[in-house]
């Protein structure tokens, strides 16, 4: 379930079902939808927020982790850490369009801020995949293994001067803050 808080007041105003097991949970722009990813089924469902209502379970990859919609709300992408993947969601149907193999055991997506790339980080992989949105195919796959222990876990993008610059963090034994300069 998902609760939902009034940040003013700290109240909770209601509660939603979101399948089994959730995992990570992303809302779209429009604030409309909203996006679960539930490990267990191998399954992410679409909440209409309005209602409260299930608007679609859909299959994913083997356990499925992250969940993050694109900043234009066109996509959702939902990454499987046993599976490798990336199921992509048409947010318009909603419906899978597409999987995207990446590196192992993927655990979340950031899409740049214009939404033609998407950077997916790779824990046991220890890799960052690009990838073009339009297309959904991989544009490359940076190595971020600094050392063993390091396992790349969340990312995010903002843009600098001339670049977008990728921040990661990271678990295990180590705990560090990188980035990474991408092309704009």
């Amino acid at each position: 379930r998902v609760v939902v808080i009034d940040t003013s007041n700290g109240k909770i105003i209601r509660s939603i079902n979101v399948g089994l097991d959730p995992e990570q949970i992303a809302v779209d722009p429009s604030e409309s939808r909203l996006y679960a990813s539930n490990e267990d089924p191998g399954t992410a469902t679409v909440i209409d927020l309005a209602s409260g209502g299930t608007v679609a379970t859909l299959t994913t990859g083997i356990e499925p982790e992250g969940a993050t919609v694109s900043p234009d709300g066109r996509w959702a992408y939902i990454t499987a850490e046993t599976s490798s993947t990336v199921t992509v969601i048409d947010t318009a149907e909603p419906e899978v369009v597409d999987t995207i193999l990446v590196g192992a055991r993927p655990r979340d997506t950031a899409f740049s801020p214009d939404g033609k790339l998407a950077f997916i980080s790779a824990e046991l992989g220890q890799t960052l995949t690009v990838v073009d949105v339009a297309t959904h195919t991989v544009i490359r796959t940076v190595s971020i293994a600094i050392t063993p222990d390091v396992r790349p876990v969340g990312v995010a993008v903002r843009i600098g001067d001339a670049a977008h610059r990728l921040y990661g963090d990271v678990h295990r034994r180590e705990v560090a803050i990188g980035a990474i300069e991408a092309e704009a």
